[in-house]
């Protein structure tokens, strides 16, 4: 008689601890007794000047050097591109259906800064020439301070290659990038143009806009209650203050004044100022090589920065 050994199945659950945010979810709906927020973004003293970034690849549809225009001011001081968004909402106006709108022109992200809301969908589109691929990074900033391997420019959501003029790509916004303090916004980079930068900002909430060419900002029928402004810009980082809407008939007046100063810690990179190395190849195909057989290729290094580009150490692979 044939014995059969039976042996206990073990089922491995893996059980992953990742940092969650206990707040409550936005609900839409009808609202009455809401009260408009409006105000505008100003920069205190003089803004930084920005040097223009030296391009050194595909310079027909590039050009041979663009201007970061981090820092676009008007006359009186309104500061454009600032992201403004309130924190502490859990009920008022429906999410809005919108897309966020990413196209490439002339090797530039526009528009520079985006709001997104969950539900609608990234619309990509190349309106050059030439091959663009086009990455979506989130954050993650609190995986910096639990690893020994630090993402240096975010977790890549989305990675896309658009080598086609007029070519268009949509993709969904997912729940998971919206913007928390753990998460942080989404960089868009291009891997072939690491010049090229732009921002956007994911809400589950209604109540986020971006600032006008006049620094300008208006977030409509916002629900009485205690709230937590927020400004962010990409020069001067995020300021913030509590403010609190009744129900009134007419607009509340908030003026926000930022400076680069006394930017915060999540202000983004500086586009200018400092050396940046730049290859036009990372590869190169040989084809067949003959053993003993001596090829040589040059790789031209360029300092796309402002400073003086120094190479301390070259570490063969």
């Amino acid at each position: 008689m044939i014995k059969r050994l039976i042996q206990p199945v073990v089922i491995a659950v893996l059980v992953v601890l990742g940092v969650y945010s206990a707040s409550f979810a936005y609900e839409g709906g009808a609202l009455k007794g809401g009260a408009d927020v409006k105000g505008v973004v100003k920069y205190s003293g003089t803004p930084p000047k920005e040097e223009p970034v030296r391009i050194g690849k595909d310079e027909a549809v590039c050009g041979k050097e663009q201007k970061p225009g981090a820092y676009v001011v008007s006359t009186d001081k309104g500061v454009k591109n600032a992201v403004v968004w309130l924190e502490g909402v859990e009920n008022g106006k429906p999410l809005p259906k919108q897309d966020v709108g990413i196209s490439i022109k002339g090797c530039k992200i526009e528009p520079l800064v985006n709001v997104g809301f969950v539900g609608g969908d990234y619309v990509i589109k190349n309106e050059d020439t030439i091959l663009h691929t086009v990455q979506l990074k989130l954050g993650l900033q609190y995986h910096n301070s639990m690893s020994s391997r630090p993402l240096i420019d975010g977790s890549t959501i989305l990675n896309l290659a658009l080598p086609n003029k007029d070519e268009v790509i949509n993709k969904p916004i997912r729940r998971y990038h919206k913007l928390t303090k753990d998460t942080g916004y989404i960089s868009v980079k291009s891997n072939t143009h690491d010049w090229m930068r732009g921002y956007v900002f994911v809400f589950d909430q209604p109540y986020a806009v971006v600032t006008d060419n006049s620094g300008k900002f208006e977030l409509t029928n916002v629900p009485p209650g205690d709230y937590i402004l927020k400004v962010w810009h990409e020069g001067t980082g995020t300021y913030e203050q509590k403010i609190k809407v009744s129900a009134e008939t007419k607009p509340i007046e908030i003026d926000i004044t930022v400076t680069g100063k006394t930017a915060g810690d999540d202000a983004a990179p500086s586009t200018s100022g400092k050396a940046q190395a730049s290859f036009n190849e990372t590869a190169f195909d040989f084809g067949p090589v003959k053993w003993g057989q001596t090829v040589v290729h040059t790789f031209e290094l360029i300092n796309t920065g402002t400073e003086k580009l120094i190479i301390k150490n070259l570490i063969p692979a």
